[in-house]
């Protein structure tokens, strides 16, 4: 690349480069200088997903772990900081419409940019019609132009990876950055608590109409439960209805075990009543275990013995042998009498027996058709009590729940705290007059440069002898010098050759 044209035309334009950047540079000093200074007041907050758990309940806090995972959460927190409701609470808190170094403007680039919206406002009110700008509720024109001029002069800066935020504002006073910055802060923190407050109490609202409605299905529920129990005649642990025991079970239990036993006392009077009827008296385990009869039993049998013996040498009318058959008539008789005791008093056990199994039967089978009937009521009225358990857990529920919202609400939190305060700056952001001044030094060398270059390329005279020959297509016959001019590197002698050339052809 040959850069010796480029040189040369540098050289050549020299005056002009230097008259423009010494121009540039003088006007941008003059335009530093004639700025205003303006700081920045920055304030760091750390934003949590959820405020510090003075009371939540696990469900909240699964809730609060699931949107600190959502990318768009911090993205929402960054944009609620640009809000103008949060500017228009720091304007009126800090009545900032009043305070002249606020009201004195906010900068050039805020300056250009009002001047570009009232601009582009008269263009577009070309072709629509007026007044369609939608205003803020509750915000006067007034305060809508200091809320734009509020936020031409806020920063919102997020560090990458963190939960940090830099807010940051600009203005012509030190004090007044660093407190517009920190009033910014916490401003944002009220407006999370005044948040919180009324969705808690939007909650508790609800929660109230909706505890009012359980309350009346529980004691509608509750009112339908007694009315059946009272028409079914069902008395609570009379019968089993929830899988524990019952009266009317355990009665049912003791009759069954109570008619067991008489149905086999009954069947084993049955056999010794049979016994009697067919005359084995002996075999009556009553009889066979009585002392009296046994001990008759023993008499008459010493008795009989006794006759044998005589009857044996003497005749029956013989006085000893008649007397021991009398005696022996009267012990069978006794034997008898004691016998037919004991057979009466087992037939009267056996009646008694058959009425006792006839009587538990019928009572057996009378508690078994209460605890039918009881069973087919039941149905319903498992029912009915599922209903009035489910209405009041529901309604314990909302209860709690209700409580819960009412101590969270009273706990004032925010997900927001401040870490840094800001403090009034002592260095100004802006104008940065050393950077200014080297970059116009460089845009209007730059410039100045790129304007020679083009001058030079837009100039079509010769400048040597072999653009004259080269153009031309002629040949170089003497070079004149031109005396009036002082002789550099031979330039102004090649010039003037050219220029003989021309005049010789």
């Amino acid at each position: 690349i040959d850069l010796g044209p480029y040189w040369y035309a540098v050289r050549k334009h020299l005056r002009l480069i230097a008259t423009v950047v010494a121009a540039c540079v003088l006007v941008t000093v003059a335009y530093v200088e004639s700025l205003t200074p303006r700081y920045r007041g920055e304030t760091t907050v750390l934003i949590r997903a959820h405020a510090p758990a003075i009371y939540q309940p696990k469900e909240a806090v699964a809730s609060d772990q699931q949107a600190a995972m959502d990318p768009d959460f911090f993205r929402t927190q960054c944009a609620l900081l640009k809000s103008k409701l949060i500017a228009l609470d720091v304007i009126r808190h800090l009545n900032l419409a009043h305070d002249p170094q606020f009201a004195a403007g906010g900068g050039p680039v805020t300056e250009v940019r009002e001047m570009l919206g009232r601009w582009m406002s008269d263009v577009s009110g070309l072709f629509v019609a007026k007044n369609t700008r939608e205003q803020t509720p509750g915000i006067s024109s007034e305060e809508e132009r200091l809320v734009d001029t509020y936020l031409g002069d806020l920063s919102i800066s997020a560090l990458p990876e963190t939960s940090i935020v830099k807010i940051g504002f600009t203005t012509t006073s030190p004090e007044l950055a660093a407190r517009i910055s920190n009033a910014h802060a916490q401003a944002f923190i009220r407006q999370g608590i005044r948040f919180k407050s009324q969705t808690n109490e939007e909650a508790e609202k609800f929660l109230k109409k909706k505890l009012g409605d359980l309350r009346n299905r529980l004691e509608d529920s509750e009112v339908a439960l007694n009315a059946y129990r009272r028409k079914k005649g069902i008395i609570p642990g009379l019968m089993s209805l929830n899988g524990k025991e019952g009266v009317v079970v355990d009665r049912l239990t003791d009759l069954s075990k109570d008619l067991t036993t008489a149905q086999v006392k009954r069947i084993s009077l049955e056999a010794q009543v049979d016994m009697i009827r067919h005359g084995h008296y002996d075999s009556l385990p009553a009889v066979a275990q009585n002392t009296g009869i046994q001990t008759l039993q023993g008499q008459l049998d010493t008795v009989q013995a006794q006759y044998a013996s005589l009857s044996k040498e003497f005749t029956p009318n013989y006085p000893p042998v008649a007397q021991l058959k009398a005696k022996i008539d009267r012990l069978k008789q006794s034997l008898r009498e004691q016998i037919r005791e004991q057979a009466k008093s087992i037939e009267a056990a056996y009646q008694a027996a058959r009425e006792k199994q006839t009587k538990l039967q019928k009572e057996m089978d009378n508690q078994r058709s209460v605890a039918l009937r009881l069973n087919d009521a039941a149905v319903k009225f498992a029912i009915l009590q599922r209903d009035v358990d489910t209405n009041r857990q529901l309604y314990n529920s909302v209860l709690q729940r209700m409580k819960d919202v009412g101590v969270a609400a009273e706990a004032q939190t925010s997900n927001a705290s401040i870490v840094d305060r800001a403090l009034p700056p002592n260095v100004p952001t802006s104008p940065k007059k050393t950077q200014d001044v080297i970059l116009a030094l460089i845009l209007s060398l730059t410039a100045s440069v790129g304007l020679a270059i083009v001058l030079e390329y837009f100039d079509d005279t010769f400048k040597t002898s072999e653009q004259a020959e080269g153009s031309l297509r002629l040949p170089n016959l003497s070079a004149i010098p031109d005396f009036a001019l002082p002789y550099a590197n031979g330039r102004h002698l090649n010039q003037a050759s050219a220029a003989a050339q021309i005049d010789a052809s």
